[in-house]
């Protein structure tokens, strides 16, 4: 109350004085503060989406979930909220991993690096969504299962391991059987750049073609390191 006679009193005196440029700033400050005290208040209820971004808007009513997204490339900037549940999925993001490949009864890790791309409609994003929960679910899910299938394909058949250059392309076991350089798995071989990058192509070739998870959720991986157990 003390605050608000204050500035009644300061706004009487002025008008007096006819002090009219200084009210006009006073009036300014004024609005420029109330400006910001309602946007701090309506912070909590706007939600930003950035391009890149699909954000998954969920309210409850009687039950039932009301399911809103918004697509940041389509419509991004502040979107009113009203306090629901926000989940953010971005359009591309990528992630690590670590797996076992079985070789000839050997067993190796490959550890790298796997990207993905979303091109989900926006009804196919709300039924991922429904059934993923989260984008660390979806990537865990989709993504590194993409990754699981087709090194344990690239496993079965090593092609991409047989030594190249004077060797011609072989079969890690019949470049063995042929006895030009004799090698051993543990000797190394699964260890070198030349295996590390066979194996890399073999799985982004097999990864383009796993049907509609190639078109929904384009995948390339990058592959770091193969050594065995």
């Amino acid at each position: 109350m003390r605050l608000i006679r204050e500035v009644r009193s300061f706004y009487s005196t002025k008008a007096k004085a006819g002090d009219w440029g200084a009210l006009a700033l006073a009036s300014g400050a004024a609005a420029a503060v109330l400006a910001v005290v309602v946007l701090l208040a309506l912070m909590p209820f706007v939600e930003k989406v950035s391009a890149g971004e699909i954000v998954v808007c969920e309210t409850s009513s009687g039950g039932e979930k009301d399911v809103t997204i918004w697509n940041g490339d389509k419509d991004p900037g502040l979107h009113w909220q009203g306090m629901c549940k926000i989940t953010t999925y971005h359009r591309t993001g990528s992630g690590s991993f670590s797996e076992t490949m079985v070789v000839d009864g050997r067993r190796f890790v490959v550890r790298g690096t796997a990207s993905y791309e979303l091109k989900l409609t926006d009804e196919e994003m709300l039924k991922a969504h429904r059934a993923y929960g989260s984008e660390r679910e979806l990537f865990s899910r989709t993504v590194l299962n993409q990754v699981r299938v087709v090194l344990e394909e690239a496993a079965l058949d090593p092609d991409w391991a047989a030594p190249k250059g004077n060797f011609v392309e072989r079969k890690l076991k019949g470049a063995l059987e042929y006895g030009l350089q004799r090698f051993k798995l543990s000797d190394g071989v699964m260890s070198t750049s030349e295996a590390r990058q066979g194996l890399q192509q073999e799985m982004n070739r097999r990864l383009t073609q796993l049907g509609s998870y190639s078109v929904s959720a384009p995948t390339t991986v990058t592959l770091r390191s193969i050594k065995e157990r």
